[in-house]
């Protein structure tokens, strides 16, 4: 199978990272990474949605400005194949945003986990394209119907299958609901 190209879904990398970011945040002087948390994983995502031929070496440069934009450095990224964020220039409440000082425990601590071995070799094979979600929203769907603490016959468990699957085609496609200033819930 060499021409097999094999990819790593992105929601599983995605979850060790949060997993490892969560543990610093709750660490002393780290608690600056629990405002990061959600903005690094999102950049993970970003990293691989915006590289639609897979390229890794283009994800993983993408992926290490990261440590530049934490400090508010957005320009003269080490690689040549992403020197500066692509972002407007930041105003209002993003150019108040906390941003981590070179050197101190947190910063040291967040680039140890960002530049990782382990998670840029994970970079490289990030799926641009295909994602899993879709099967684990439709599995949660299913332990609705068809909790696996029952036992159920088999025309039971195919009608309870059944349902489920109508149910996922039908909502799975839905826009988010809204409240009435426009909010999603």
């Amino acid at each position: 199978m060499t021409d097999t190209t094999h990819y790593y879904d992105i929601w599983h990398v995605a979850k060790g990272l949060r997993k490892k970011l969560e543990g610093l945040a709750k660490e002393r002087d780290c608690e600056i990474v629990g405002k990061w948390t959600r903005i690094i994983v999102n950049h993970l995502y970003w990293c691989a949605v915006t590289t639609p031929d897979g390229n890794g070496d283009v994800m993983l440069a993408k992926w290490s400005s990261i440590e530049n934009h934490i400090h508010n450095v957005h320009t003269g990224h080490e690689s040549p194949l992403y020197p500066a964020c692509t972002h407007e220039p930041l105003d209002g409440i993003e150019r108040k945003k906390k941003w981590l000082k070179q050197g101190t425990k947190a910063s040291v601590k967040l680039c140890a986990i960002i530049n990782s071995k382990s998670l840029r070799k994970d970079i490289l094979k990030l799926s641009p394209r295909h994602q899993t979600y879709n099967v684990e929203a439709f599995h949660k769907v299913v332990i609705n119907f068809a909790p696996k603490i029952v036992a159920y016959s088999y025309s039971g468990m195919y009608s309870r299958l059944s349902l489920a699957a109508l149910h996922f085609n039908e909502n799975s496609e839905k826009k988010q609901a809204r409240k009435e200033n426009g909010e999603g819930r």
